[in-house]
């Protein structure tokens, strides 16, 4: 049986305002012309006990209650397990500092430096607004924007440091929250890599096959630099009119 347009978009809406529960099912059928049509193969869903306008065809027996329930199941658990991992995604860094290593290294000072940075940066940029981002305290200084530009470059150039390499895409395309997101996640993949290093001569800054700097320089350069735009950011919003979120401890790297 062929129903026309505008009835195929009524049958649709009636099967979506029905929620799956219950140990019933039924027919759907179209209600045109004060003319019942029952579809040529009525869908068969689960619906609960007492739904308005809706008239209960059959009772499942047990065999088909199991079923159900177990593919039910199933669904279920699929969709909290894709939506667990898709928040895990969202979840940027450096909330709070991770726990300090059991043991002092050259690699786990380093990484420690570069956690510190990404606290700090976290809670100077969470939270700022279109106007922040815009605001600049005179003609010649740079935006807070701006600035949230160049720490990104500035995490690019620390992740020189390791065998990694930055994502190639150009910052200009990407939104204040990418551009935030893959900082952190930037700080993040250079402090992991940093742990698992007990040698610093081999963590060189490279920026060409001929140029490249010893860590020393990554030290007193990029991660120092990245520290200081960072407190410049607390700063400027300051300024803008949205302070720093309160309860942010740097001597513990908690947040109250």
């Amino acid at each position: 049986m062929e129903h026309s347009r505008n009835q195929r978009k009524f049958y649709r809406a009636q099967v979506s305002s029905i929620y799956i529960s219950g140990n019933y099912k039924i027919s759907v059928y179209l209600e045109t012309q004060n003319r019942i049509k029952y579809l040529k193969e009525p869908l068969q869903i689960l619906v609960p006990t007492k739904i308005k306008n809706t008239v209960v065809v059959k009772k499942l027996n047990s065999k088909e209650m199991k079923r159900n329930c177990f593919v039910f199941a199933v669904v279920f658990m699929a969709f909290m397990a894709i939506h667990a991992q898709e928040k895990m995604e969202d979840q940027l860094p450096y909330y709070e500092i991770p726990e300090s290593p059991e043991t002092y290294t050259p690699g786990s000072v380093a990484a420690r430096m570069i956690d510190a940075l990404g606290f700090r940066y976290y809670w100077a940029s969470e939270g700022l607004r279109v106007e922040d981002l815009g605001y600049k305290p005179n003609t010649e200084g740079r935006t807070t924007g701006e600035t949230i530009d160049h720490i990104l470059g500035l995490s690019n150039t620390i992740l020189k440091a390791t065998t990694l390499k930055p994502d190639p895409q150009n910052s200009a395309e990407l939104t204040f929250d990418q551009k935030r997101k893959k900082t952190l996640n930037n700080l993040k993949k250079a402090s992991d890599f940093l742990k698992k290093t007990t040698d610093l001569t081999t963590a060189d800054l490279v920026f060409s096959e001929k140029f490249k700097l010893p860590f020393w320089n990554a030290i007193n350069g990029p991660i120092v630099d990245a520290i200081g735009h960072s407190a410049q950011i607390v700063v400027l919003r300051r300024s803008s009119g949205n302070p720093m979120a309160t309860g942010v401890n740097v001597l513990m790297g908690t947040k109250k």
